[in-house]
């Protein structure tokens, strides 16, 4: 009789090792995956805030070029030669506002104290009654200074230094903002 010796195949020992060895790196795998999904929650938050601040100096932007036209319009019936540069931003006699603005904005508002809505048929943030769906975490601050700077000696020019401050709650309810400044002169002067 001849004994063959020579099995084919693994012993438990192998196949042990190579599950173990296996699963090793399909744990790698997903604890990669999942660290890279908790860093990119707050990256999309960072860059809506910076949406949100562009955006905002968009719309005083928008407001201050609309009283140009209303000031310099070509009809005697629109023409409001009284306009200032930054009516609707800041009241008459004021120096300097706290506000919010929104897409459709034509004046500073009062709603710099509530979340942002979204509407996603739209794609807009806006402050209208909206449900809690369409809440966000995020509030948006605008901050208006008129100031003067000598140009040349004798000579001054007005600006508004807008400050855009956005807000916003993570998932670990620590508050973060964004803020960021730009400067709006009286160009057409």
């Amino acid at each position: 009789m001849i004994l063959n010796n020579e099995k084919k195949g693994f012993t438990i020992i192998e196949l042990l090792m190579a599950i173990m060895i296996f699963s090793w790196g399909i744990v790698a795998v997903i604890s990669f995956m999942l660290h890279t999904f908790r860093q990119s929650i707050p990256l999309s938050y960072e860059v809506t805030a910076s949406y949100l601040t562009q955006e905002a100096f968009e719309v005083v932007r928008r407001i201050r070029d609309e009283n140009y036209l209303v000031r310099y319009h070509e009809d005697e019936d629109v023409r409001n030669p009284y306009q200032l540069w930054h009516d609707g931003l800041l009241e008459e006699g004021e120096e300097e506002a706290v506000g919010s603005v929104y897409y459709g904005s034509e004046e500073l508002g009062s709603e710099y104290d509530e979340y942002l809505c979204l509407d996603e048929d739209e794609g807009f943030f806006h402050y209208a009654d909206c449900d809690d769906d369409e809440k966000t975490t995020f509030k948006r601050e605008v901050r208006l200074e008129l100031e003067e700077r000598e140009f040349e000696p004798g000579i001054t020019e007005e600006y508004l230094l807008v400050t855009v401050e956005v807000s916003w709650e993570e998932r670990d309810e620590e508050e973060k903002s964004k803020t960021i400044q730009t400067r709006l002169y009286d160009w057409y002067e």
